[in-house]
Formats: structure tokens, C-alpha cells, sequence
């Protein structure tokens, strides 16, 4: 419902009037974010006060002088970008309540009390605005120039002002380029190369989710991988959708061409990775047990101790395992995140960058070609890895 979804139900923030940073530290990450937009190829640091500073002042003026401007011409059009603008910036700021800045307030040791990463992002349509009004301003001393030069020609002579709104393209050049920059697809590349032929792979969120879509969307590399995004699995439409692309109908053919000798040849699923009806599905929800619950797998039983918590998401990926593990392989994209929720990562086992899920005693009876790992190597003393 729209009312959830702008009051971020799903993540049960506190309300806005109980701060999780002052309001003043919250304003300065904004600004901070601001200092970014103009010049940023000038110098990295995410530190303001450096030699973009000048450029930063520059087209924040040209912004207001952009507003006054609108104001001088048409109230009505700036009534309705001073809101913009306020409701975009003060506004943003006040409803997200982001902790401190990710690279500000050192002074606050305790890495909790600060955001995970920059959050810059969430600000984007604001600086654009901004950009916006800033255009306008620089337009506006051109008219106002050009009204003041005596000459036959007085708007061409001071149409090289203009030149002044290339500056942020020359000054975030060499920042914001990302020509030769191919971290992102080699490793979404590597992970679904990791991943037997129609195997299942639950990552923990958008940043290693991504790259594997457009690996598999655009470039059509190992389609035939399903990737379950499982903080997606929280909501009443993904699971019905992952059901639906997974049916023998609909489910895509491995290329064994892609990597010869890589993969054995594999059988298409016959069956869909989730063997529940849409009102099941529906009906999932957060629960505590009020005893032990057993779940069998083939070669291995996991059990959850009564009083267990488990939310919709634990349910839903634990039944696609259950459902999908005698067809499908599963794999995880790290130990972390809901295989260390879920107590699977004990069986876990290293393919390549994915995790695989072996469902059978790797204490007793490692697979041969395989050895033990230690708590250096990934920090789960339980994964093995290959030779």
C-alpha cells in the first residue's frame, strides 16, 4: 500500500521526530553531498572545504540568483520551485533521518551511529533542480549583461558567460568516468560462473544483485541461473514472480557452448523452485515457534529450537530450498547475510566466488579435492575451498 510505502513499514524506522543524528549533522551531509556535484574531479576527498569549495559557492549563488530571477517574473512558478527545491532538500533530509554521515563526525567513534555508506543518491533529484535554477541564473546574468553592453551586437559579445555552465562537465570528467572500469561486470561474470547449470543463487541485496541481472538481461550470459534477491522475498509480488519464471515453460536453457568443459551436460527442471499457491504465499508471515521444527533435506535435517524467530523471508527461501534442492543446486553469494541467518552455513562449500549448499556431513567426510578452510579465510572455519 502507498501509506507502507512512505512509511518505510518494512524497515520500522522510528518516527521522524526521534532523530537518529542532530539535525545539524544530518544538514551537513547533505551539504557535504552538495560540495560533489560541481567539481568533484578537482580532488576525491569527500571532505568539503577543499579546492572545490569556490566552485560550490559559485552555482549555489547561480541558483538563487536563478530563483530571484523566476520570482521577478512569475510568482506562481517560483512559489512552486521554492517548494520543490524545500521539500527535496529539508524536506528529504528530515523524512530519511540518516544517521551520521559515513565520512563525517569522526568524532563519533561508534561505527553503528553511522550510515553504511554514502547516501548521496537519495539527494539526486535535488542537485538536479538545483542544476536547474542554476542554469536559469547564469541565463539571467547574461540577459542582464547584455542589457548593459553598448554595443550593435550586445548578446553575442556576452554570449561566452554561457561557457560557465561547462564547468561541471570538465571539472567531474575524470571522477565520474567510468571508461576501463569493468570491476562490477567481471565479478557479477566469475560469480555466475560459479554456479552449476540451472542452480539457484540467493544474494543479499541490490549491490550483488545487478551486475548479475545485466550479465543475464542484456549481455545473455547463464540465464538459466535463477538469482533470488532475498530481502525481495518480503514482498506479496517476488516470490509469485520468481514461481512464474521458473516453470518448465518458461524456465531458460543452459548454453553449454558459453564455457565448454566447464559444466556437464544438465537436465532442464521439470518442477518450479516454489511449490506453494499464490494464497499460500500470501499468508506467510513472521513467526515464533512454539517448538522444534524439523526441516528434512536429502542426506541432512535442519532444526530450529523452539522460540525461533522467523520472518517471511526465512520461510520463503528455506521452502525454494526444500522445493528446488533435488533439481536445482543452491548456492549462496556469500556465508553472510541469509545463509548465516538461516544455520546453513555450516554445510557450506566453495565454488569458485559462490557458496554452495551441501547438505551432508563436510566435518566427517570432506569431497575429495576439496580442504578444509580456517577462520582466516572468510571467517567461517567451515568452508572449504578448492585446490
Amino acid at each position: 500500500m502507498l501509506a507502507d510505502n512512505l512509511t518505510r513499514r518494512q524497515y520500522q524506522p522510528p518516527p521522524v521526530t526521534q532523530r537518529k543524528a542532530p539535525f545539524r549533522a544530518q544538514f551537513a551531509m547533505y551539504m557535504q553531498y552538495f560540495d560533489w556535484q560541481w567539481s568533484r574531479g578537482l580532488n576525491p576527498s569527500p571532505l568539503p572545504g577543499t579546492g572545490r569549495t569556490v566552485f560550490t559557492v559559485l552555482f549555489g549563488v547561480l541558483g538563487l540568483l536563478g530563483l530571484y530571477s523566476v520570482f521577478r517574473v512569475d510568482r506562481s512558478m517560483f512559489t512552486y520551485l521554492l517548494t520543490l527545491i524545500v521539500t527535496l532538500s529539508f524536506g528529504l533530509i528530515i523524512y530519511l533521518n540518516f544517521r551520521y554521515g559515513y565520512s563525517l563526525s569522526p568524532e563519533i567513534t561508534d561505527r553503528a551511529e553511522h550510515e553504511v555508506r554514502e547516501r548521496d543518491y537519495f539527494y539526486v533529484v535535488s542537485f538536479l533542480i538545483w542544476g536547474f535554477l542554476a542554469g536559469i541564473g547564469l541565463s539571467w546574468i547574461w540577459y542582464r549583461l547584455g542589457q548593459v553592453v553598448r554595443n550593435t551586437r550586445p548578446y553575442v559579445s556576452t554570449a561566452p558567460i554561457m561557457l560557465v555552465a561547462l564547468l561541471p562537465l570538465f571539472l567531474n570528467w575524470s571522477w565520474a568516468s567510468r571508461a576501463e572500469d569493468y570491476a562490477a561486470r567481471d565479478w557479477a561474470y566469475d560469480l555466475l560462473m560459479s554456479v552449476e547449470p540451472y542452480g539457484i543463487i540467493f544474494t543479499n541485496g541490490d549491490n550483488d544483485t545487478f551486475p548479475l541481472w545485466y550479465l543475464q538481461e542484456v549481455e545473455g550470459i547463464r540465464s538459466d541461473v535463477t538469482v533470488i534477491v532475498g530481502q525481495y522475498l518480503f514482498t506479496s509480488w517476488y516470490p509469485k514472480q520468481l514461481q512464474e519464471l521458473t516453470t518448465p515453460e518458461r524456465q531458460r536453457i543452459f548454453d553449454s557452448e558459453i564455457l565448454p568443459g566447464l559444466f556437464a551436460a544438465h537436465e532442464k527442471p521439470n518442477e518450479t523452485i516454489l511449490d506453494l499457491t499464490h494464497e499460500q504465499m500470501d499468508q506467510v508471515g513472521a513467526s515464533r515457534l512454539t517448538e522444534n521444527l524439523t526441516i528434512p533435506f536429502p542426506g541432512m535435517a535442519v532444526t530450529y529450537p523452539a522460540e525461533t524467530v522467523l520472518n517471511r523471508g526465512h520461510q520463503l527461501a528455506l521452502s525454494i530450498i526444500h522445493d528446488s534442492i533435488d533439481e536445482r543446486p543452491i548456492f549462496f553469494a556469500s556465508t553472510g547475510g541469509l545463509m548465516s541467518e538461516l544455520g546453513l552455513d555450516r554445510w557450506a562449500v566453495r565454488h569458485g566466488l559462490a557458496v554452495k549448499l551441501e547438505m551432508r556431513s563436510l566435518a566427517e567426510s570432506p569431497p575429495e579435492g576439496w580442504v578444509q578452510g580456517t577462520a582466516e579465510f572468510g571467517g567461517v572455519g567451515s568452508i572449504l575451498i578448492s585446490r
